[in-house]
């Protein structure tokens, strides 16, 4: 997992479909499922779990093959923060 600087990519939950198994994210993000059947299985990124004002900026799921022997490929989820700018609000004086 994977942020812009100055957001910490810790916490965010994956989770593994079929079955309700799910992670969270260490402070580094990565993230380990251990005790895997073989098979396919889909990983996704909940963003609700992202922090404030970020939004998926890699797939929110991915397909992954396990299979006994074969390394499984690491999985990348990333996301980006949005900043809404405030609205500017002008003062006029008036003179008397």
């Amino acid at each position: 997992m994977t942020g812009p600087q100055g957001s910490p990519p810790e916490g965010v939950v994956i989770r593994m479909l079929p079955g309700g198994r799910y992670t969270t994210t260490g402070a580094d993000g990565s993230f380990t499922f251990y005790n895997v059947r073989e098979g396919d299985l889909t990983l996704s990124m909940d963003a609700r779990s992202l922090p404030g004002n970020a939004t998926p900026a890699s797939p929110a799921a991915v397909t992954v093959t396990v299979r006994d022997g074969i390394p499984t490929p690491p999985v990348e989820f990333s996301f980006t923060i949005h900043s809404t700018p405030k609205p500017i609000r002008k003062v006029l004086e008036i003179a008397r």
